[in-house]
């Protein structure tokens, strides 16, 4: 997903390597997986070595010998935000109305609702 090859990023941590659009992300990842143990579906922006993408990261604290590691797994869902937002800039000029991220849209009738 990221381009990288596994020589380029075994070692480093993902602010070395510029995977982060926006470094709060990171920073509100680490503190909600603190209060709470995990983050589910946090979606945000990432850099990779061809470009950036849009992904929903989950993650939770392990631990392996007694030492506690940040299990993550990010899903690329760039595909999914570029539909949604022709939807919605469709929807503008069709008098659809979308809601929630689910991507429900209800359609009303060119003269408004009856």
């Amino acid at each position: 997903m990221t381009g990288y090859t596994e020589d380029e990023i075994v070692g480093k941590k993902s602010l070395e390597i510029n995977l982060w659009k926006n470094p709060e992300d990171l920073r509100k990842i680490v503190e909600g997986v603190k209060a709470k143990g995990e983050v589910r579906d946090y979606q945000a922006h990432f850099l990779t070595k061809i470009g950036d993408i849009f992904g929903s990261m989950s993650a939770s604290v392990i631990k392996s010998d007694d030492v506690p590691h940040i299990l993550n797994i990010t899903w690329d869902i760039s595909g999914c935000k570029t539909a949604e937002q022709k939807m919605q800039e469709a929807g503008r000029g069709a008098g659809f109305e979308t809601s929630g991220p689910e991507g429900m849209f209800s359609q009303q009738s060119p003269g408004g609702p009856s």
